[in-house]
């Protein structure tokens, strides 16, 4: 815990001066989760362009030091102003809130010191990470593990600050972020409960209602914390200047959505936003429009870049472009099919050949009907797209209507989009936390109920962190049936980044020189392996059914890795 704190501080002052850069130079609203935001996002994109040559590493934080040190000497003032008003806010809070926030404070440390428990950390979260740190993005590295080819800009991020080259077991970004969506969150409670007339500041209360939820996900480097985090505040920001929209707010707005496409491809939907105001007043915001074009272009042309550098394919896990490269490192087109429908098919917890043989209705009922917390949050989402719309109504002011059906709206054009190509629950949580946020402006309006909600979540969030239980009731995934939970010992160091210590064997296949895991029965695993590590299983099972096997192109693991095509038999 200890360590992870200290860390934070260096998290919050790197993002912070690297965030008042951007801010001031494009002249923003002045906003302490927005400028933390924007500084994750400049040095995502920063890490990105030098991991195109460079490992992140311990000379790349030199480089960062030095665009900080700059940064903090010409925007002094500024920085200063940054910390009284994050000051002003906690000294403002009622004692209540003031609490609140400590204890939360405290059990994001303590989670973040924790055994990490999503299973895609094992998969490719800590290889990804590593790959980073020791060789920056390496050449067709999806031909060794399919999952690494997906390198969100969230991984970057955590890379560039995971500082492996002092201590090896910081990966804690997605912990920090969910801290500061809490502090936002019980900021605009703190405000209703002085003010109760402004409903619109209810649209953030149900956010600290579910950090157990969150819990789940903040050991371990998750991409979707950030999203349901600057998620949620983009549509409250859409959400309460529906009406009035500043041009420099609408630039605020499309940096976040770039930000969130750049961890997340899916969340491209996002663009609809700023579209819509754009053509709606087309006068008022002409004078940005360069600018939107212009980062929009560069986060893309960056995305491209790293997607073809570790894949070949500019959009990977979308093959569209991907036949106008022909690098030798180029993941083959039957490897790219294999995994988009592995992708697709998993949605329904279905084979590829099963999910092939049923038509849509079918799908929706079997997607429907699923077991425990996959069917659970399926069959929620219909419910609150159905029920949403009678509590939008009701709500008193015309103006938050008229912004509750916009925003209703998108939510269900993404459902629509998801449910077409890979509807698994993880992926619409964002669009759930929407219509819960839109019916929370109905539900949440007495002030004793959100206390009580608020002490409730803290006692469910307190078991979480400190007990740990079996998760059969939830998921029949025999690799995540048992959380995990704090203990005295990671006070100080935190548990290592993998939940698990395999041994690894070495194994040779060709020129491929690699390691895998032992006495593991989950294909994609691979753990906190030496590079390179992949499961042997899975190199088996694409040279008999594909023939192809990954090798490296030459001695030094740098010059990256290329399927090659077998004879058949």
């Amino acid at each position: 815990m200890f360590f992870i704190a200290v860390s934070w501080l260096y998290i919050f002052l790197a993002s912070a001066l690297v965030g008042l850069f951007i801010q001031q130079k494009l002249k923003l609203p002045f906003q302490a989760l927005v400028i933390q935001c924007l500084g994750w996002f400049g040095i995502a994109l920063l890490a990105s362009i030098y991991a195109l040559f460079f490992p992140l590493n311990g000379i790349f934080h030199l480089v960062l030091l030095s665009f900080v040190f700059v940064s903090g000497f010409i925007y002094k003032k500024e920085f200063l102003k940054l910390i009284q008003d994050l000051w002003k806010l906690f000294k403002h809070l009622k004692i209540g809130f003031k609490v609140f926030i400590g204890i939360i404070s405290v059990l994001i440390l303590a989670k973040c010191a924790s055994a990490p428990y999503i299973l895609d950390n094992e998969s490719y979260y800590i290889q990804t990470i590593k790959w980073l740190n020791e060789h920056g993005f390496v050449k067709g590295l999806a031909n060794l593990h399919l999952f690494l080819g997906q390198t969100s800009g969230w991984h970057i991020l955590q890379a560039a600050f995971n500082f492996d080259f002092l201590y090896a077991n910081f990966n804690d970004l997605s912990g920090y972020c969910l801290l500061w969506g809490n502090l936002y969150s019980v900021k605009l409670l703190n405000d209703y409960f002085k003010n109760p007339r402004q409903k619109s500041l209810l649209f953030f209360a149900a956010f600290p209602l579910l950090n157990v939820f969150y819990f789940s996900f903040i050991a371990a480097p998750s991409p979707d914390i950030p999203v349901y985090v600057i998620s949620w505040y983009v549509f409250y920001l859409v959400f309460t200047h529906f009406e009035q929209i500043s041009p420099k707010l609408l630039i605020s707005i499309c940096l976040l959505i770039y930000f969130l496409i750049f961890i997340k491809l899916t969340n491209a939907f996002l663009l609809l936003l700023p579209l819509f105001f754009f053509v709606q007043n087309f006068k008022r915001h002409q004078p940005v429009i360069p600018l939107f074009l212009i980062s929009g272009v560069s986060t893309l042309v960056i995305i491209c870049l790293k997607n073809i550098m570790v894949t070949g394919v500019p959009l990977y896990p979308i093959s569209l472009f991907g036949s106008l490269f022909s690098f030798d490192y180029v993941l083959p087109a039957e490897l790219q099919k294999f995994y988009y429908h592995t992708t697709q098919a998993f949605a329904y917890k279905l084979s590829p050949n099963q999910y092939a043989e049923l038509n849509a209705w079918q799908l929706f009922w079997h997607w429907l009907s699923l077991p425990k917390l996959h069917g659970f949050f399926n069959k929620f989402v219909i419910v609150l797209s159905a029920v949403t719309p009678l509590f939008i109504t009701k709500i008193a002011k015309i103006e938050l209507k008229k912004s509750s059906w916009f925003l209703y709206i998108i939510g269900i054009f993404q459902l629509i989009i998801l449910g077409l190509t890979s509807p698994q629950y993880r992926f619409f949580l964002s669009i759930i936390f929407l219509f819960i946020s839109l019916i929370s402006l109905y539900f949440l309006q007495h002030k004793k109920l959100i206390s009580s909600l608020m002490v409730l979540s803290l006692i469910g969030v307190m078991i979480h962190t400190f007990f740990s239980f079996s998760l059969n009731s939830f998921t029949n995934n025999p690799f995540a049936t048992q959380s995990s939970s704090f203990q005295l010992k990671q006070i100080v160091f935190p548990h290592k980044n993998s939940r698990y210590s395999f041994d690894y064997e070495h194994l040779f296949l060709d020129n491929l020189d690699y390691h895998s895991p032992k006495k593991n029965d989950f294909f994609w695993n691979t753990g906190d392996g030496p590079l390179p590590t992949v499961n042997k299983d899975q190199i088996h099972y694409f040279k008999d059914n594909f023939r192809y096997i990954p090798q490296q192109r030459g001695k030094d693991l740098k010059e990256g890795f290329y399927s090659k095509k077998l004879p058949v038999e």
